[in-house]
């Protein structure tokens, strides 16, 4: 075995040299968290990402996104997965150690991040990349060499093409606008009228309809028929909203449309 690329290392020793890195607070945090499930002999793991996130207390989707970095700046690795389908991963500490000690740069990316799906601000910028990159473009003779080249990412993210914003919402959306507070998640890609439908016939009865809302509009969850137990539930909730609305109503407003109902 290459002792260079997975040398001995204690925990303690994981723990001050993670401290001393230039890595993120959340990537840090989830290395920490893969600390216990790792095996210190060969630094592999296989814990599930909620499992991760439980132990992190914080939600699935940000270890998602803070292990997907790790891979593709290669402090994690992936070696296969087991019987179950959990991804068995492996810290590479022999490159946490170089980083540390200046041998290394914190990530193996390009200056670009050319990931457009992926936060540039999780990717960090290795030591003098900045200068590198003007020096190069400087004896290129191109006149863009004070340029920022970290902008330029941002920039194209921010030149994309704003969804339009619907003219007139359906019922559904009406309602579900109103559980979010907002209508800006209703011009996402997977806010469909069967989502939508779906979203303001089960939020009401979540404990965080809101956040039950945006999660199923962002994840996509998959829009279940109604049961019969949940269209009953809805004639019930439309016959009260429709009675109280006919009791606020003037007397005569009431007589009228007694009237036209009997008809």
């Amino acid at each position: 075995m290459d002792t260079k690329h997975t040398p001995p290392m204690n925990s303690l020793e994981f723990l001050r040299l993670l401290a001393r890195s230039p890595y993120s607070r959340t990537q840090r945090d989830v290395l920490r968290a893969m600390l216990t499930f790792a095996d210190l002999n060969t630094w592999r793991l296989w814990p599930s990402l909620g499992t991760l996130a439980r132990a992190m207390g914080c939600d699935r989707r940000t270890v998602q996104r803070t292990v997907r970095v790790l891979h593709e700046i290669g402090i994690l690795t992936t070696h296969g997965a087991t019987r179950t389908g959990t991804c068995i991963m492996q810290i590479e500490v022999g490159m946490l150690r170089e980083v540390v000690e200046g041998e290394l740069p914190p990530s193996r990316l390009p200056p670009v991040y050319a990931k457009s799906d992926a936060p540039v601000s999780e990717c960090p910028t290795p030591p003098g990349q900045d200068d590198a990159q003007t020096t190069q473009r400087t004896n290129q003779g191109t006149s863009q060499a004070t340029s920022q080249p970290s902008i330029e990412p941002t920039r194209a993210l921010r030149t994309e093409p704003e969804p339009s914003r619907p003219t007139e919402l359906s019922p559904a959306g009406v309602v579900v606008a109103r559980i979010l507070g907002s209508e800006a998640l209703l011009t996402h890609p997977n806010a469909t009228p069967e989502r939508l439908a779906y979203i303001a016939r089960v939020a009401p009865n979540k404990q965080n309809p809101a956040g039950f809302a945006a999660s199923a509009i962002r994840n996509g969850y998959e829009a279940a028929p109604p049961t019969r137990r949940e269209l009953e539930a809805d004639r019930t909730r439309e016959r009260a909203e429709a009675l109280t609305r006919f009791k606020a109503m003037p007397d005569e407003r009431q007589r009228t449309v007694w009237d036209e109902t009997c008809r």
